[in-house]
């Protein structure tokens, strides 16, 4: 599949799953997979234009390609990475989501341990935010707080199968 669009005066084609976007001076099409993520662990890709640097995220680009309605410049609308996996910028891997929905599907947080003793038999705690409010419940092991913790997720802001 071939895709070549134009975002934001730039030049960019998608072909076999690579983005590239087209050098200015020489004409010469650039594979933008090359490049080092960013300390965010997202790809950046670097675009000069008048003398100024702009910088664009990886996935918005890809997603951008496929998806003419998108707002590409409204930082408001979020780009999901469903496997978690921010190197991976496939355009099936890619789901527009809420804020709210992103904060959720992370492995980051929601789950802790307590150290305070009168915890002692359930010192886990699995945290989530239902109807705007943050919600815990208490388990014995980590294992039983996160399985419990992803199944509440999963039912309040399902967005598709993930690969763990």
């Amino acid at each position: 599949m071939f895709i070549e669009k134009d975002i934001n005066g730039f030049k960019f084609r998608y072909e076999d799953e690579i983005l590239y976007k087209k050098c200015r001076k020489s004409g010469v099409w650039k594979n933008c997979k090359l490049l080092i993520p960013h300390p965010t662990g997202y790809l950046m890709i670097g675009c000069y234009k008048d003398n100024k640097l702009y910088s664009y995220s990886y996935h918005r680009i890809v997603y951008k390609m496929f998806n003419e309605s998108f707002d590409f410049n409204n930082r408001n609308l979020i780009i999901d990475h469903k496997d978690r996996n921010k190197l991976n910028n496939s355009i099936s891997n890619l789901k527009l989501v809420t804020k709210k929905q992103n904060n959720q599907n992370t492995d980051a947080y929601g789950v802790c341990f307590n150290k305070c003793k009168r915890m002692k038999k359930n010192p886990w705690i699995a945290h989530w935010c239902q109807d705007g409010k943050q919600k815990s419940k208490y388990f014995a092991t980590e294992p039983e707080a996160k399985k419990y913790r992803d199944e509440k997720v999963k039912e309040l802001y399902y967005l598709g199968d993930r690969d763990d």
